[in-house]
């Protein structure tokens, strides 16, 4: 008759000589129960060079329902509970001190768990994709959440901090949360943070932060972010606010104190896109707004916080629009039809910009409108030179911060400034009709279509990296990509999917290149893209479809006849495609290497994202012990280990 009990006590010291824990599995009730002194060892062995953990009891996973940490043990393993997937209750001892990494990554059955008062540490992913988490409270001894701790935990919608202040990346990525207090005494945000957190619509951000790193807030769809610090936070990578949000905008409300040229233009250039708006702070009950945007855009900028006085621009464009200030609060008689008015909002108020047309004009309206905008990081200083009934004359003078250049003056109306005066950084301008000009400062952080923000560029360890969806900028000889200032700092390129084109230019004359991966979501590449890139060797295509190119012929072309040619990389079912598009050039297809693979007739063959073994049964597993088998087909490039028939074999999908 087959036990219900079994008792597993083998003789396996899980720490040391003079401390032994050792496990139990109860069949009738799904308990796996941990007893004994010290710390509970998983066991790694080395494969190929590879740290693969696997703990003894493992192969409990899909039966183990309930886990039972008993007093004395003093931390949980690595990988202890990783993918006990109808893991639903977990007991731990207050002699626990860590729980380590991936203990309990995808316990996707897991909806809550008590955390000992004596616990000190976590490892990273410590709770990765538990998706039916729901709420969790963290222990006071506590100071530090590490990288990925709660990724995926899609349910988690509470959590109390306890004395957390510091976060490693990624720790929140995915998570339910529908409101998020951040501690005061929190410093920095960390990359990625509350990446994808869609259902989160209001957060504040004390004044303690003073960083927010890259993407913090990427892809969120935040209604409201309010800044409450009289500094304001430095942002670093990119992406910190890009929330892709699908319906209406996203106010950005900063301390008046805050509120400066510097702080709105961060908040651009880090993501702030066309659905941002950035306002400071107001009292309480305070509504300002104007009436048509279209024609008429409001600025609002503070005078005095102290005092709670801020001054109101409306930048009519044309002489043919008047404003007139409504609502409750009280502007006097002879401020109603100016452009800008100071206000005092001590008191809650509304106040409005009326837009009116008005035929013919009147003596309240401004006969010359001007303005100034930029793109990119600098400062522009306006000074009136002369105005006249007719004419009004300006000098501009553009200053870039550190790290960017000037490029060039953009008017409204064509042929206002010469070739010359468009690129002097110190320009004055004559204008007799309503004129709009903008400054161009180099070194934007985008390089979408148009400039747009679709998609942002970086650099780290010799990489450029391109992350975003849509249409690449074209560029000129004299209008250059703004990565081309950083040609010393990358020797390799990777384009991310979700990008279609590669613009005209995009690459030309850089021949620091290497080697350049290439999306699947690859349809055209411009004219000249890759020209007279003399060093580059290789490009990897990974679209089965061959993209359209302007110009095959210059598109590769190389300085002198000498530099070696570039070998086209694809996939291996799509060579002869290629092959037809990219006729007379070496068009190849590389099968990536596998080892050990020559024993017993077993065939192992790594590539496209797929391994093909030559067997019935198999096991795919990443460097840190997962069992990917079923994500077989769409495997990421990097090194896997296959068990076959209790054999390990390594695997490199490239």
């Amino acid at each position: 008759m087959r036990k219900l009990f079994i008792a597993i006590t083998t003789a396996m010291s899980l720490l040391s000589a003079s401390a032994e824990v050792t496990y139990e599995y109860d069949e009738s009730t799904k308990t796996l129960t941990f007893s004994g002194e010290g710390e509970m060892n998983v066991y790694s062995t080395d494969i190929f060079g590879d740290t693969y953990i696997k703990p003894e009891w493992s192969d409990l996973k899909e039966d183990v329902e309930n886990v039972v940490i008993n007093e004395g043990v003093t931390n949980i393993g690595k990988h202890a509970f990783m993918s006990f997937s109808k893991l639903k209750n977990v007991n731990i001892a207050s002699t626990v001190e860590i729980i380590d990494v991936a203990a309990f990554e995808e316990c996707t059955s897991l909806a809550e768990i008590n955390l000992p008062e004596g616990l000190k540490e976590f490892g990273e992913e410590a709770f990765f994709g538990c998706s039916s988490l729901t709420s969790i409270s963290i222990p006071e001894k506590v100071t530090y959440l590490p990288g990925y701790i709660f990724q995926s935990c899609k349910s988690l919608k509470n959590i109390d901090l306890g004395n957390v202040r510091k976060f490693g990346k990624q720790v929140f990525q995915y998570c339910g949360f529908e409101k998020f207090v951040i501690p005061d005494g929190v410093k920095t945000l960390s990359e990625n943070m509350f990446f994808s957190c869609r259902n989160m619509k209001t957060i504040d951000i004390p004044a303690s932060v003073d960083t927010i790193e890259s993407g913090a807030f990427y892809y969120c769809q935040l209604d409201t972010i309010n800044f409450l610090g009289e500094t304001f936070p430095k942002l670093t990578g990119f992406n910190n606010f890009t929330m892709h949000k699908e319906e209406g905008d996203v106010v950005i409300s900063i301390n008046c104190n805050a509120y400066t040229e510097e702080a709105i233009e961060a908040i651009k250039s880090h993501g702030g896109s066309y659905d941002t708006k950035i306002i400071p702070a107001w009292p309480y009950g305070t509504d300002v707004y104007s009436t048509s945007n279209a024609y008429g855009p409001l600025t609002i900028t503070p005078v005095d916080c102290d005092k709670n006085l801020y001054k109101l621009s409306v930048d009519l464009w044309t002489s043919s629009y008047q404003v007139t200030w409504e609502g409750t609060y009280d502007v006097p008689e002879e401020d109603k039809n100016k452009p800008e008015i100071i206000v005092d909002l001590s008191s809650p108020a509304t106040v409005i910009a009326q837009i009116d047309y008005v035929q013919g004009g009147g003596s309240s309206i401004p006969t010359i409108n001007f303005s100034v905008t930029k793109t990119g990081m600098g400062d522009v200083d306006v000074e009136v030179v002369e105005k006249t009934n007719t004419s009004h004359t300006y000098k501009l003078v553009a200053t870039p911060k550190e790290g960017y250049e000037f490029l060039y003056w953009e008017t409204y109306n064509e042929g206002i400034l010469t070739e010359e005066q468009a690129k002097n950084p110190e320009l004055t301008l004559t204008i007799t009709a309503t004129e709009y000009v903008q400054a161009f400062f180099t070194q934007s952080p985008y390089c979408g279509k148009d400039g747009g923000e679709n998609i942002a560029w970086s650099i780290k360890n010799d990489t450029l990296y391109l992350i975003g969806n849509g249409e690449m900028e074209d560029y000129t000889i004299l209008e250059v990509a703004p990565y081309g200032w950083s040609l010393d700092d990358f020797r390799y390129v990777k384009v991310g999917e979700g990008i279609t084109t590669i613009g005209d230019m995009a690459f030309v004359f850089m021949d620091n290149i290497e080697e350049i991966y290439l999306p699947s979501t690859l349809s055209e590449i411009g004219t000249y893209a890759f020209t007279e890139c003399d060093e580059l060797k290789k490009i990897y295509f990974s679209g089965m479809t061959p993209p359209s190119f302007d110009d095959l012929e210059n598109v590769f072309a190389k300085s002198t006849d000498e530099a070696d040619s570039v070998t086209i990389v694809v996939p291996c079912d799509a060579v002869n495609a290629y092959k037809e598009v990219m006729t007379d050039m070496n068009v190849i297809c590389e099968k990536s290497a596998v080892d050990d693979v020559d024993a017993d007739d077993v065939v192992v063959v790594a590539a496209d994202g797929r391994i093909s073994v030559n067997r019935d049964e198999y096991k795919i597993f990443d460097t840190l012990g997962r069992d990917l088998t079923s994500s077989n087909g769409s495997l990421t490039s990097g090194v896997y280990v296959v068990r076959i028939e209790g054999k390990a074999y390594k695997a490199i999908v490239k």
